[in-house]
């Protein structure tokens, strides 16, 4: 990588003909060529970065989780430990009986709870029920997104919806996956 004084080069650049080109005096100073440190004037008139002296720059949920439990994260052996706090608070296990409860209190039809075998590393239930119109689905569906999203709190990421305004919607509660369909 090589480093100039910027200065130095836009004059010798500049200075020439209207035609692009170094001349080979322009002063450079290269760290490839074992100069660990910059020339002292360098060091003077610039700030040198390294890399021990940045940041670290976190993920929005690793944010979210150090200003929730006011975590300091210094080091990567910290980083690792909060990443495992995300991952658990996140896998937080929803109650079957209290979303199939929700899903007949908002006139949700026929449901149906299947287990799934853990084999499948996919979900725990799969809860299928059918609704009236796709109106009452997606309202359905709507509902169950915005309920079990306060209930999973703030650092758990959103319930996916797939399917809005069709026959067929999906809703994704991590260990609990919800179909509703149309009767």
């Amino acid at each position: 990588m090589f480093i100039s004084t910027l200065g130095i080069c836009f004059k010798k650049l500049y200075s020439s003909s209207s035609k692009f080109r170094l001349s080979k005096n322009i002063r450079c100073f290269s760290h490839e060529n074992n100069q660990q440190d910059p020339p002292q004037d360098f060091a003077k008139k610039y700030k040198v970065f390294k890399d021990e002296d940045a940041d670290i720059i976190f993920d929005v949920e690793e944010e979210r989780l150090k200003k929730q439990k006011g975590v300091e994260v210094l080091n990567e052996n910290e980083r690792t430990s909060l990443d495992q706090n995300i991952c658990e608070h996140s896998t937080e296990k929803i109650d079957v009986q209290e979303l199939v409860e929700y899903i007949k209190s908002n006139k949700g039809q026929k449901v149906v709870v299947i287990k799934i075998p853990p084999d499948l590393k996919y979900a725990d239930l799969m809860i299928i029920c059918s609704g009236s119109s796709r109106r009452h689905i997606n309202g359905v569906a709507e509902l169950i997104r915005k309920h079990f999203k306060h209930k999973l709190g703030a650092t758990a990421r959103a319930p996916l919806l797939e399917g809005v305004n069709s026959e067929w919607v999906a809703l994704d509660l991590g260990n609990v996956i919800v179909h509703l369909m149309m009767d």
